[in-house]
């Protein structure tokens, strides 16, 4: 009765066969992966080496334009990319701030550094002619924080500045670059106006 003992000792040998297939399929996958972590991980510590700083986006903010940075799903990131001189342009954001909401300031020239003047001035009238008239005469902005989310858009963080009152702290609002120089966007002057009294329509 030979025949029972070879076809089990042949049994044994196909296992014993198939148990060293997979373990050697499992190490070729474990050495796989583990270049593949290495390899994601000297790209990072290229990218840090080289200076590109890689920031998690800021939620959008209230009353952006329709060329404002959509949402990123949770858990990605963005490589910010600044203007080429950032500190000049950080300047001009805020010298068009204050140009726009600097109520002695002829309303021509103040609707020159807005990005869409559409109806800005007629909302500024409402409101001068309205029960805040005080306040449209004589509010200023401080700007306290720009923030470059593209070469030619900024999110700005900025404080509302009335005689004899508190600052209005923490207005964020837009800034972009139109016709070639950083203006301030309508969405942003519009929303403060509605404040007031005076709607942009």
């Amino acid at each position: 009765m030979p025949e029972p003992e070879r076809e089990r000792g042949s049994s044994a040998g196909a296992w014993a066969a198939a148990a060293l297939v997979l373990a050697l399929g499992a190490l070729i996958f474990a050495v796989l992966a583990h270049i593949r972590v290495t390899d994601l991980e000297d790209r990072v510590a290229s990218l840090e080496a080289n200076g590109a700083g890689v920031t998690v986006p800021s939620a959008t903010t209230p009353g952006s334009t329709a060329e404002s940075i959509g949402s990123t799903p949770a858990g990605s990131v963005t490589t910010v990319v600044e203007p080429p001189d950032a500190e000049q342009a950080k300047q001009d954001v805020i010298a068009a701030f204050t140009a726009v909401y600097d109520p002695a300031a002829a309303i021509d020239s103040r609707l020159r550094l807005v990005d869409d003047s559409t109806g800005v001035a007629a909302a500024i009238r409402q409101a001068a002619a309205g029960p805040n008239a005080a306040v449209i005469a004589s509010v200023t902005v401080n700007v306290n924080d720009v923030q470059f989310v593209s070469p030619i858009r900024a999110t700005v963080v900025y404080a509302l500045v009335i005689p004899g009152q508190a600052p209005i702290l923490g207005r964020q609002g837009e800034a972009r670059v139109a016709n070639g120089s950083w203006k301030v966007t309508r969405a942003t002057v519009c929303a403060d106006l509605d404040a007031v009294g005076g709607s942009c329509g």
